[in-house]
C-alpha cells in the first residue's frame, strides 16, 4: 500500500474559505473562497459540514483539523480557527499534513 500523502504538491495551501455558521435549519455555507479559481466541488461540498460539525459553545479560541479523503485514497488536510466572537470560522484547505505550521 502506498502513502496517502500527495507527492505533487506545488502550493503551501490549495483554498481559504471563510465559512458562516449554521443558522437556525439553514447548514453552514461557504461565504468566500481564494483563490477564486478554485473548482474542486466535492472538498467545497464538505468543509461546512467539517468547519461545523456540531454545535460549538465555546468561550475561547478552537483550532481543529480535519482529513477529507478523495476516490484515490488520497488525504486533503482541513485546518479551522473558529473564534466563539464571530459568526465564521476561517479554513485552509492543503495537501500538507503541516498541522503545526497552520497553527502558528
Amino acid at each position: 500500500m502506498g502513502s496517502r500523502l500527495r507527492d505533487n504538491v506545488k502550493h503551501l495551501f490549495e483554498c481559504f474559505c471563510e465559512v458562516a455558521r449554521p443558522q437556525g435549519k439553514e447548514p453552514a455555507w461557504v461565504l468566500q473562497k481564494f483563490p477564486g479559481s478554485y473548482k474542486d466541488e466535492s472538498v467545497l461540498k464538505n468543509v461546512p459540514k467539517f468547519a461545523y460539525p456540531c454545535k460549538l459553545e465555546n468561550t475561547s479560541v478552537e483550532y481543529y483539523s480535519f482529513v477529507l479523503t478523495d476516490l484515490d485514497s488520497k488525504f486533503t488536510f482541513g485546518y479551522c480557527r473558529h473564534d466563539p466572537k464571530s459568526d465564521t470560522s476561517m479554513v485552509i484547505i492543503s495537501l500538507l499534513p503541516w498541522h503545526e505550521s497552520f497553527y502558528k
